[in-house]
């Protein structure tokens, strides 16, 4: 998992968000799309929206941005099948869920999250630095809190996870090397 350049800037401290990501990630008990999620969060709805407003700093550049990230969406959306499958190779619930329409419903909360990150960078772009530092710091608390849910469900669907878990690939090596294509 990358953090990427907002782990960088953060004044030598682990962002909240990441620091919670990496903490609960230890646990062995988490589905390998949890994992997943949990990098997700942290990297779309905290580091993106810095990313663009980092890239376009002036309001008018934002704008100009616009169809390249939803250009993304649409690579996303178009390779989520994929990941699907590879995922399935692991965990033999994840094609049993998108067959149900779990597919749609990951879909749904990419495009959801991607969405917020959009906001959140317009909402940041107008805020002067110490009310955008606010901002921030507002975002990675909300985000670290996103990631303990994430790997603390309630029930019922800590019910569902408790299913799945014993339908998953539990050795690391193997996830990695089928993840990456590697065995077949």
């Amino acid at each position: 998992m990358t953090a990427g350049p907002v782990l960088v800037r953060c004044h030598g401290a682990m962002p909240r968000c990441w620091r919670a990501t990496f903490d609960v990630a230890r646990a062995p008990r988490l589905l390998i799309a949890q994992h997943l999620l949990l990098g997700i969060n942290a990297h779309v709805n905290y580091d993106l929206p810095q990313v663009l407003v980092e890239l376009a700093p002036e309001a008018n550049e934002l704008a100009r941005l616009r169809p390249d990230f939803d250009a993304v969406n649409d690579v996303l959306a178009e390779t989520l099948p994929i990941v699907l499958k590879s995922l399935g190779t692991v965990t033999r619930w994840v094609n049993l869920a998108a067959a149900a329409g779990g597919g749609k419903a990951f879909d749904f909360s990419l495009t959801v999250a991607r969405s917020r990150a959009w906001s959140a960078a317009v909402r940041l772009q107008h805020l002067d630095s110490e009310a955008r530092r606010a901002d921030v710091a507002e975002l990675d608390r909300l985000v670290a809190v996103l990631a303990y849910i994430v790997a603390h469900p309630t029930p019922p669907l800590s019910w569902s996870v408790a299913v799945a878990r014993r339908l998953e690939e539990r050795n690391s090596s193997i996830v990695v090397n089928k993840l990456l294509g590697h065995l077949a």
